[in-house]
């Protein structure tokens, strides 16, 4: 005979921003802002009775955490003094955090007496941090000649990722 019991959640929430500015007629910004984060959790328990002449049981008890949290933001400038140059600025930036933490629990033991045989004990614990962060300037220039431009382009990008997990497993 055996039992399984289960129980679950999940809970997610997202918000997300945007907006355009015109200031003055040669500066324009637009940004936006988007946020994310997602909870689960989920347990279980598994009871096995065995019919043997030892009476041998088994349990075990599960559970587990995961929480995940991103945020977005984006901004772009874009600058025209004339109708021959132009500055565009764009900006972005993202960060992630993750964590998630497991365990399991179990225990074989043999009836009448309830003397244990086996005990087990799982646990795991994972983080991860990340931030990437682009940002790009552009200027053109363009001649008075038809299809004739100058443009010079810089880009800066970072990204940094820390991670750390520890198991532990005891029998």
């Amino acid at each position: 005979r055996s039992s399984f019991f289960k129980n679950s959640y999940t809970l997610w929430l997202s918000v997300e921003i945007i907006t355009t500015e015109d200031l003055r007629r040669t500066i324009t910004v637009s940004g936006s802002y988007f946020f994310n984060q997602t909870e689960n959790t989920n347990q279980s328990n598994i009871i096995r009775n065995y019919f043997s002449d030892d009476g041998q049981r088994y349990v075990e008890n599960n559970s587990s955490s995961t929480n995940n949290i991103n945020h977005r933001g984006n901004i772009k400038l874009e600058y025209r003094p004339d109708t021959l140059n132009r500055i565009n600025w764009n900006a972005r930036i993202t960060t992630q955090d993750n964590s998630l933490s497991s365990g399991t629990e179990g225990q074989t033991s043999f009836w009448p007496h309830d003397s244990v045989a086996i005990l087990l004990n799982n646990q795991n614990n994972t983080s991860l941090k990340a931030i990437n962060l682009n940002s790009n300037v552009l200027y053109q220039h363009r001649f008075q000649k038809a299809r004739r431009t100058f443009s010079l382009d810089f880009n800066v990008l970072l990204n940094t990722r820390n991670g750390a997990g520890d198991y532990l497993a005891m029998t």
